[in-house]
């Protein structure tokens, strides 16, 4: 490899992608957040499918919530336009809950820290990715559960048509926040606490008792 790979701007390698160095860090993670899901057997029954429904509801909602009293005008994101809580209740009111049962339902009382944007990044790092397996998810439960994205699975297609498009832009701006080596950890640790956060979240009997 020549010199020039090992060329240093603000203590970042200029060949390092961020996308691709988060990817390295958080296979652990991911792989161990997967196989909580599918411990789950959520595309068994419709039950199963109902309360991985809830348990992410009760993550994304107040997440979303935090993440939205930051200012985004300077990375160029709609993060309302990213928010997806709102399908997870469109969803489980298909599945036959009401208005009540849903307010009711339990938030996660230990979210990943998100007071900066970087951090902000790095949390919509793990939200925007599950996008991408969410439309593998999305085959799965209508071949094996009959549900569709207008009848209880509109969150795994959250995007539609648009998920590479959207996917593309938040990489962008997940980029921009590798140029400099401080704000690139902060991104980089809370993607790692998000994963960690959510399997704990997902692992919570208690939280499971609810569903």
């Amino acid at each position: 490899m020549s010199a020039s790979a090992f060329k240093q701007s603000n203590g970042v390698t200029e060949t390092d992608s961020l996308r691709m160095r988060l990817r390295t860090a958080t296979q652990t993670d991911h792989d161990r957040l997967e196989k909580l899901m599918e411990s789950l057997d959520f595309a068994v029954t419709l039950e199963s499918y109902t309360s991985l429904l809830l348990l992410l509801l009760g993550f994304h909602r107040p997440l979303e919530a935090r993440l939205l009293e930051l200012d985004w005008s300077e990375t160029g994101l709609d993060l309302k336009e990213r928010c997806k809580s709102h399908l997870l209740i469109a969803d489980l009111t298909h599945l036959g809950l009401d208005s009540d049962s849903i307010a009711r339902v339990r938030n996660c009382p230990h979210l990943p820290c998100a007071s900066t944007i970087p951090e902000a990044v790095g949390v919509l790092y793990v939200l925007e990715g599950s996008t991408l397996g969410g439309q593998l998810i999305s085959r799965r439960i209508k071949s094996e559960l009959g549900v569709s994205e207008v009848s209880g699975g509109s969150f795994f297609l959250a995007y539609g048509g648009k998920t590479g498009e959207m996917w593309r832009g938040f990489i962008e701006v997940l980029e921009r926040h590798g140029r400099d080596a401080a704000t690139a950890h902060l991104v980089e640790a809370a993607a790692l606490q998000t994963f960690q956060r959510l399997s704990a979240w997902i692992g919570d009997s208690d939280a499971r008792k609810q569903c």
